[in-house]
């Protein structure tokens, strides 16, 4: 039986689904969940949306955006993760991962299986599988606002068709989300080029601060609680001001730092080209991701992990 076949089987004897994607929710772990939360629940199925994290500023206004994390049921009898690399990343939900019946979609190397059925495929983003998913099973519930949602998670997570990863079966998925009438130039703009003037001034003023190690190959950029305040940025508004300070043609691997707790860091890593692997990098430290775009969390003194991670990147250069 095709693994798809067993999980839209799993799918229609279930009464009530979790969907869960991972904390610190990015484009794609909230389009993909949300799209299939959608379509689930206008097939029948009694669905929540669950993250243990809340929705980033960005995504606030994206279809749908009212149910993310809106939990309605107290029991569920089937749990699907999607964009989740292991099992922590479910944060709170982990648990019910080893009490119920359990699916994963993911799209992530490196990764821990922890569902009972898993369905990996290393592509572009967690979206073009989905889509491939619900076309397939479900192809008449797919609105436009579903649409939406995936192709907000297909063109966040594979930087407008930038990175390595990116094949020809995304630019597939692409024209066939198009087709629901969907508007790439404005989701392109909002969700890859525009910025709040409070991002653009704290982008400016850590890039003037940036660490560089490595003979100008890595770029550190630090982001601790005062400097966020002073802003008034929030954590999920970082890790794409490494764009910025990437820019420089002599830089291979940038890394952000922002603090989340006293002495505790989100990490996120992006690496250029073949020559290094941000996921290797992550892994080192217990993360995942991706080949060019992979992060971690870190905790203890800041000077220590520095150099822990400047060491890591210099073994790969």
């Amino acid at each position: 039986m095709d693994k798809f076949d067993l999980i839209y089987k799993k799918i229609s004897s279930a009464s009530n689904i979790g969907i869960v994607t991972h904390i610190s929710p990015d484009g794609d772990a909230i389009g993909s969940a949300l799209a299939l939360w959608r379509v689930l629940s206008v097939y029948g199925k009694k669905c929540d949306c669950l993250c243990d994290s809340p929705l980033p500023k960005l995504y606030e206004d994206v279809p749908f955006a009212e149910y993310f994390n809106k939990q309605t049921q107290t029991k569920y009898d089937l749990m699907i993760s999607v964009d989740v690399s292991n099992p922590s990343r479910c944060g709170c939900y982990e648990p019910l991962f080893k009490k119920i019946e359990g699916i994963s979609f993911d799209h992530h190397k490196g990764r821990e299986s922890f569902a009972k059925t898993n369905y990996v495929e290393y592509t572009s983003s967690s979206a073009e599988i989905i889509f491939s998913f619900v076309e397939l099973y479900f192809k008449d519930f797919i609105s436009k606002e579903v649409a939406e949602l995936l192709y907000i998670g297909l063109l966040t997570d594979c930087g407008g068709f930038a990175y390595e990863y990116v094949n020809s079966n995304s630019f597939y998925t692409a024209g066939k989300l198009l087709n629901y009438g969907i508007k790439n130039a404005d989701l392109y703009r909002k969700y890859l080029t525009e910025r709040p003037l409070s991002v653009v001034k704290l982008s400016a003023y850590a890039v003037s601060k940036a660490i560089y190690e490595c003979g100008g190959k890595l770029v550190f950029l630090v982001f601790d609680d005062e400097l966020l305040n002073k802003f008034g940025c929030g954590i999920d508004q970082t890790s794409e001001i490494l764009k910025d300070a990437m820019r420089a043609d002599s830089i291979l691997v940038g890394i952000s730092l922002t603090e989340v707790a006293k002495n505790s860091y989100k990490v996120s890593i992006r690496s250029k080209g073949d020559e290094v692997s941000a996921l290797d990098i992550a892994s080192e430290f217990g993360g995942g991701g991706h080949k060019n775009a992979s992060g971690c969390r870190l905790n203890g003194d800041l000077g220590i992990i520095l150099d822990k991670l400047s060491f890591a990147v210099s073994k790969n250069i």
